[in-house]
């Protein structure tokens, strides 16, 4: 039986490990955005770096820069003008791919007149 119950653990932390929650997440939350008008930008941003290629994906890049402005994530250092040494033993797949879509979004920052609102739609 503890065998079993290894393995099984062994399992489960492996397929919670390949599941990007963070993105799952920032789906239906942008999901009920489209159907609802309502989205609470400030939730997103606290969200993990999984999160960031579907709301860059999904969002209009001035929204998007919105939730990376307040969520001031390590991926949008390059983008926020700061620059970030991260070793090999902080690599991460959700990381890298947070940095491949910040790099998305280029240098077209929105100006100052757009109000980064933290929920839109209430």
């Amino acid at each position: 039986v503890p065998r079993v119950a290894l393995v099984s653990g062994a399992v489960v932390v492996l397929a919670l490990s390949l599941i990007n929650l963070d993105g799952f997440v920032a789906d239906r939350n942008i999901d009920r955005f489209e159907q609802t008008g309502r989205l609470d930008v400030d939730y997103l941003a606290q969200l993990g770096d999984g999160a960031l290629p579907t709301v860059v994906e999904r969002l209009d890049p001035d929204l998007a820069f919105c939730v990376l402005d307040l969520g001031l994530r390590d991926a949008s250092s390059e983008v926020l003008g700061e620059e970030v040494d991260r070793g090999w033993r902080s690599w991460s797949l959700d990381r890298t791919r947070a940095d491949n879509a910040v790099a998305q979004l280029g240098d077209n920052r929105p100006g100052p007149e757009l109000e980064c609102e933290p929920t839109l739609g209430d």
